[in-house]
């Protein structure tokens, strides 16, 4: 029991729910790019306080395509995007 913070806790792994920063529609992919934006800096906030090298997304509708239409593409076309860190 304990829900899934629990259980990543088991497995010294930490679980991050962030909200959508776009109060006016609650979504994701309706400011696409700035909620990519958002999402990339509190990612690598998170990761650089927590001094870890791996990161999983896990998603659920406009999440989903937040992360496949957006923030992938954007970490691609950095030079040190998500994907390299």
């Amino acid at each position: 029991s304990g829900g899934l913070e629990a259980a990543a806790a088991a497995r010294g792994l930490a679980v991050l729910t962030p909200r959508t920063p776009d109060t006016a529609t609650g979504t994701w992919w309706r400011e696409a790019d700035r909620n990519a934006a958002y999402v990339d800096d509190l990612t690598r906030a998170v990761t650089a306080h927590l001094a870890v090298r791996e990161v999983w997304f896990v998603t659920f509708s406009g999440g989903s395509q937040l992360l496949t239409k957006t923030l992938l593409p954007l970490a691609c076309r950095k030079s040190s995007g998500l994907l390299t860190q």
